[in-house]
């Protein structure tokens, strides 16, 4: 989960805790942030912590938020890509055959780079945001890229993917200079941003073709 959905979540957590086990899995940043984010946001729920990114890696989650539903024996029975669908999560868990969430396709890998087009503005501005907004900026671009890079079509999957890493690059820079825009180094600033303007160039015609999104150039 990320900041701006904890709140819901531990809501979500309390309000179905006779029927669910709500359980958060963090690997980003730092453990210290990690305790920080639960102690900010007085998070009851169990949390977990894997600064080697394996556990992401075997349940097949490549961005955050995203949630899945699993069955008392561990089987998968459902995921989700974004914030969770707390009515979809309760219909699931009761066995009611609902639906399932879209986890590809062209309609979500549109919506997503609509959606990189706000955060990227919201980046680019990064020096005047709010101190208690610097995270979400942040939260904001690291998920809108993966998500495109998760839901983009076979053929723009590999540009996607390098805008997607381009972007954690960019987000490390700034979670190393501890969010503070006056500590950023300015040579790994200059490094991500020329790599993701490079990933942009390469996929401005297409999803602008596709998509019908004018990605920053």
């Amino acid at each position: 989960m990320c900041r701006a959905e904890a709140a819901g979540v531990e809501q979500f957590a309390r309000q179905n805790e006779d029927t669910l086990t709500v359980v958060g899995l963090g690997t980003q940043d730092s453990l210290e942030e990690a305790e920080e984010f639960v102690a900010d946001n007085e998070l009851t729920i169990r949390m977990l912590w894997d600064a080697t990114y394996q556990s992401w890696a075997e349940l097949g989650v490549s961005l955050q938020p995203s949630a899945m539903l699993l069955s008392p024996d561990g089987q998968l029975v459902e995921k989700w890509l974004g914030p969770i669908p707390e009515d979809e999560v309760v219909a699931r868990a009761a066995g009611q055959q609902v639906p399932a969430a879209v986890s590809g396709g062209e309609g979500n890998f549109c919506r997503y780079a609509a959606r990189y087009v706000s955060a990227h503005a919201a980046i680019e501005d990064y020096g005047s945001a709010a101190p208690e907004g610097r995270q979400r900026v942040i939260d904001d671009i690291r998920f809108a890229a993966n998500a495109m890079a998760q839901t983009a079509p076979d053929v723009l999957v590999e540009r996607s993917e390098a805008l997607a890493a381009a972007n954690r690059d960019l987000a490390a820079v700034v979670v190393e200079a501890g969010l503070d825009p006056d500590r950023i180094d300015a040579d790994a600033w200059a490094a991500a941003v020329a790599d993701r303007q490079a990933a942009l160039l390469d996929l401005h015609e297409p999803v602008q073709d596709s998509c019908d999104v004018d990605l920053p150039r």
